[in-house]
């Protein structure tokens, strides 16, 4: 009776939410080109064009293999991009991104031909102004697309961004760019459930505020970082940019307390631009993340 009751108190335990970020390379990218016969295209760069004056019409192919985040939910889904050339100097590029809805790859997809999409499934996003050969880093938020794929809505072929009518080119590094910073990533904001295997065993905290944050507001100029360790210890205390890179080591094992501040500075003394950071907390116990937006 007792091992009955045990079972049944077991079956109702609270389900647990954990947070996870996750940084992803593309498993194929590409560019298409079906006006220019004869061209091989560059694998290290991705174009997208839709310009009839010059004969432009190139496509980007991107694909992620999300396969092990289908029990998953995505709390964010973060396409970073870094484009080299825009053309004309100081103009931007509007464009939609759409669902692909058949398999491809690229080392076996004509570059001559574009790829079927699905047009159901769509989003807007205007590549901003950029100084012709200037490198511009772009982070688009994808979370509703990712979202059908994990949902099942439609099969993950990944994405193609095509250029609105009568826009020049974009030109961005692809994953073959011998710059890893450069090259295209996903970052994922995951969370999913579990049930409580020791409900005596609690759970690291932390928390981030204000956020969003403005570092050159005289109201808001510093983050304010709090967090429970839960008779665990502390082994780091951390900021992540979009691309998983270490901006700031806020503290280690040797610091003492359940806060801290970060003022918008990188180890370096550098004041860090505005955009979308994460906040990660390293415990013998387990960890957590979460994510900081600093605005202008």
């Amino acid at each position: 009776m007792k091992r009955y009751i045990a079972l049944v108190i077991l079956s109702f335990l609270t389900l647990l939410c954990f947070a996870d970020v996750y940084q992803l390379s593309p498993t194929d990218d590409m560019y298409t080109d079906p006006d220019h016969a004869g061209t091989q295209p560059d694998v290290t760069q991705l174009w997208t064009a839709n310009f009839p004056a010059t004969g432009n019409f190139q496509r980007i192919m991107i694909k992620f293999d999300l396969t092990e985040f289908s029990e998953y939910d995505i709390e964010s889904a973060l396409l970073n991009l870094t484009r080299f050339y825009s053309c004309p100097t100081g103009g931007t590029t509007a464009a939609t991104f759409y669902l692909i809805s058949e398999d491809w790859n690229e080392e076996t997809w004509n570059h001559q031909q574009h790829i079927q999409y699905q047009q159901d499934y769509s989003m807007n996003y205007v590549f901003s102004a950029g100084g012709g050969n200037t490198i511009s880093n772009f982070t688009v938020d994808i979370t509703e697309l990712v979202r059908e794929w994990i949902e099942n809505n439609i099969e993950n072929h990944g994405l193609v961004i095509i250029a609105n009518n009568n826009q020049k080119f974009s030109k961005f590094y692809s994953k073959e760019h011998s710059n890893e910073n450069y090259r295209p990533s996903l970052t994922l904001d995951v969370s999913h459930t579990s049930a409580i295997e020791n409900k005596l065993q609690p759970q690291i905290s932390l928390s981030v505020f204000p956020n969003p944050v403005s570092f050159s507001s005289s109201r808001s100029n510093s983050v304010n970082i709090q967090f429970s360790l839960n008779n665990s210890e502390l082994k780091t205390l951390e900021i992540f940019d979009v691309r998983g890179k270490l901006v700031k080591t806020l503290a280690d094992r040797h610091f003492c307390g359940n806060s801290a501040v970060w003022k918008g500075y990188d180890n370096y003394s550098q004041k860090i631009s505005s955009g979308v950071y994460f906040c990660r907390l390293n415990s013998t116990l387990s960890s957590k993340t979460t994510k900081i937006v600093v605005i202008k």
